[in-house]
This record gives C-alpha cells, structure tokens and sequence, in this order.
C-alpha cells in the first residue's frame, strides 16, 4: 500500500487504515508490524504476545474446520470452466473503460471503472463503496460472511497511457481475443495483463466459490485503486 502516492503520508495511512478496517472488525495484530499495533491495538509487549497466540490456536481450529479440501476446490474449478464465457465477458467489459490514471482526459472514465467494481462487488454481496482520494477514487469492499482468517486482495483498475497508437493493430480499448496458435489464446487490449486481468481473476475466484458453496470459507476484503501507473 506504500507503493500508493496518496499513502505515503502517516495522515493519509491513517485515513486508509480506518476505512479497510473499521472499528468493528479490528483485531489484535498477528504479524511484526510493531508501530501499527501500538497505534492501534495498545498494550504491553506481553499482552500483544498473549492476544496473539490465542488468536492463531483459535483461527487453526476455525481453519481445520472449513478447510478447502480437494473436492470443494474441484467443484469451484469445474464452475470457473462452465462460466467462463460469462467471466470473460465481464473482464471485456471493464477493459472497455479507458481508466488512463495520468491524463486528467480520462478523469471521468476513471470514475466509471471505480462505479463499475463497486456494483460488480456489491452484486455479490459484498459491501462495497467508492471512496473520493485527493487522485483517483478507492474501491474498498468487506464480505464477513465467513470465519477465521480475514485476507485482503489488492489490484489497481488504472491503466497506462496508450500511446503511439500507430503502434497497436487495433482499438487498445476494443479488446478482443487472439488466436496465435499452437493453443495459445491471448487477450489484447490495455490493462489485460496489467492490472485487470489479475484484478478480475480473484474477484471471478470468489464469485464461482459462493455459487457452488454459498459463501466464501474466510472473511475477505478487497481494495483497488486508481493511482498505481501515476
């Protein structure tokens, strides 16, 4: 999240920090990260020590639990490949939006893509919204639904310019799918590999994971931001 411009002051941390994890779902640290907890989850080192290892026995029973096992990840394999006419028609579409972070041009494109995922988001039962940034809008979403571990997916919906446009064999925002044989199918158009396709693949991962089972096995959060190419 460093990486992020807006983020690097401690001010503007803080005011990420609140919204990905409001008050309510706030838990006791388990990682390192020694000036967050003692902002945050305040306490003796001991006391810190104590809350997590409780918490990891407790997420290990939780986890053992709901594992994934082979057979629930096959039938969510076997969703993805009936569907994914359905999941790269999706993809299309938000490659269509010409996100381009840098040209103030494309400022309300960029505020489009951000409406896009939050009501893609929002379809699946997240809760999602759109939050304004002194750049471009954050997409942050919470699904609680399931139990144990909490994991965060990041991506970024910007795209990098697209010129010289003489250089591309068609409309970069008219993305289409390419046979170059030998079974080797890509798609061309801008922010396919970098970073929609990515983006889409853990959000098309959760939806074919509720369909076939109802909800998602762990608490998940999803953050994407419109500023990573600026």
């Amino acid at each position: 999240l460093l990486m992020v411009p807006a983020l690097r002051r401690p001010q503007a941390m803080d005011t990420l920090l609140a919204r990905l994890v409001p008050a309510s779902r706030r838990r006791p640290c388990l990682g390192g990260c020694r000036t967050l907890c003692q902002a945050w989850w305040p306490g003796s080192p001991q006391q810190r020590l104590r809350t997590r290892s409780v918490a990891l026995g407790r997420q290990a029973q939780v986890q053992a639990r709901h594992a994934a096992t082979p057979e629930a990840v096959e039938k969510v394999l076997a969703h993805v490949d009936a569907h994914l006419d359905e999941s790269l028609e999706r993809l299309m579409g938000l490659l269509r939006l010409q996100s381009i972070s840098t040209d103030p041009a494309f400022k309300a494109e960029c505020d489009r893509t951000a409406d896009w995922l939050v009501d893609e988001l929002a379809e699946m039962g997240f809760d999602a919204a759109k939050h304004t940034t002194p750049g471009h809008p954050m997409v942050v979403a919470h699904d609680d639904e399931g139990e144990g571990f909490h994991v965060l997916f990041y991506g970024h919906y910007d795209v990098q310019p697209v010129d010289p446009l003489n250089l591309w064999a068609r409309d970069p925002f008219d993305p289409a799918i390419e046979d170059l044989g030998h079974g080797r199918r890509v798609i061309r158009g801008r922010g396919a590999a970098d970073d929609k396709g990515q983006l889409m693949t853990f959000v098309e991962a959760c939806r074919a994971w509720q369909a076939v089972h109802g909800t998602l096995p762990i608490k998940v959060s999803m953050f994407f931001e419109g500023e990573e190419e600026s």
